[in-house]
């Protein structure tokens, strides 16, 4: 179970982001933002990094955790409302109501 939950950022809309890293520990954070998009206010805020490609943000860190699929085949895996989303992070629209999450994965 988590241990606390974190308030960051500022802005008129809040929503639930949770990141699950390789110890299969849960951090949940409070994200207000005045940002659209889930990608917008989480790279805004500093919790995810990446880099931009014709497909969109790919996200290689969240919360300073690397996964690197080079390394030991491991990636952030993103969802919606605890299902893997068909969408990048980068493209999704905030709605307050969802509960945003990155996994840390591997295979």
């Amino acid at each position: 179970p988590p241990t606390d939950v974190i308030e960051i950022g500022t802005g008129n809309t809040t929503f639930q982001f949770e990141a699950v890293d390789n110890n299969e520990e849960t951090t949940i954070w409070f994200v207000s933002t005045n940002e659209e998009t889930v990608g917008a206010a989480l790279l805004e805020v500093g919790l995810i990094e990446g880099d931009v490609s014709a497909f969109g943000l790919f996200v290689s860190k969240v919360n300073g955790l690397v996964a690197d699929w080079d390394v030991n085949q491991s990636w952030w895996a993103f969802y919606i409302d605890s299902e893997m989303s068909m969408y990048g992070v980068d493209d999704v629209e905030i709605n307050v109501e969802s509960v945003y999450a990155f996994i840390y994965t591997i295979g």
